[in-house]
């Protein structure tokens, strides 16, 4: 079975130090068969702004192939993608408990929000932890 790909969408997405294209592809099976793929494909485009490497390359195009040819790669992909989902679902839905709020006026056209953790607020996972830890302002 000889499968290609011809993207549908495509935008840039990063990663930590990488650059990714994200694909959302057609995937084209002997000819006939089209299937839309549910899980976005993500290309990679640089690394700290520099072309991939031959290896770094290679891996990224063996994780793609991998993808395309493997249905078991594919559902793992994504249930991984769904829980980070909820994950970060889970995440917004705790902020504003998270964090207590002072309106610190308008400055220059642009209003100010200082926020801190709350002392109220029990943190139930690593992430909501680490949440709780920041404080800022947002104009």
């Amino acid at each position: 079975m000889h499968a290609t790909t011809k993207p549908t969408s495509v935008n840039k997405t990063r990663y930590g130090r990488a650059t990714y294209n994200v694909v959302l592809p057609i995937m084209f099976i002997s000819q006939r068969k089209l299937r839309q793929s549910k899980v976005p494909i993500h290309r990679l485009i640089s690394v700290d702004n520099h072309e991939p490497s031959s290896s770094e390359r290679k891996q990224n195009d063996d994780r793609l192939r991998d993808l395309m040819q493997n249905p078991k790669t594919r559902l793992a992909a994504k249930k991984n993608r769904e829980a980070d989902e909820k994950q970060f679902g889970d995440l917004l839905r705790v902020i504003p408990d998270i964090f207590l709020y002072e309106d610190q006026g308008n400055h220059g056209g642009l209003e100010k929000l200082a926020f801190h953790p709350n002392p109220a607020f029990a943190p139930k996972t690593y992430e909501e932890t680490a949440l709780h830890a920041m404080s800022g302002v947002v104009s």
